[in-house]
């Protein structure tokens, strides 16, 4: 018998808790000030992107390609595993 009313009133705590935030959430003044707030951020970006200054683009020629490469290639190091495994034979 505690127990299920144990159970009951944590069930009514849940209930009541999604309630309210479903309630707080749906509000009209909640609703009022997410729309404030969402005018105010573009308005916000509106003027910050009539002060961006555009930057000189001085990227030209700075990759550095490796040439190494090739002559790694040319080195090829002999592999030992198949010897490893004649001499436990």
């Amino acid at each position: 018998m505690l127990k299920k009313i144990l159970y009951f009133t944590l069930l009514i705590f849940i209930l009541a808790y999604f309630y309210l935030i479903f309630d707080y959430y749906y509000s009209k003044n909640n609703i009022k000030q997410i729309s404030l707030n969402r005018l105010n951020y573009d308005e916000v970006l509106k003027t910050s992107k009539k002060n961006l200054s555009f930057l000189k683009n001085d990227t030209d020629n700075v990759i550095n390609y490796n040439s190494g490469y090739n002559i790694n290639e040319k080195r090829k190091i002999k592999r030992n595993f198949w010897e490893l495994i004649k001499i436990n034979e």
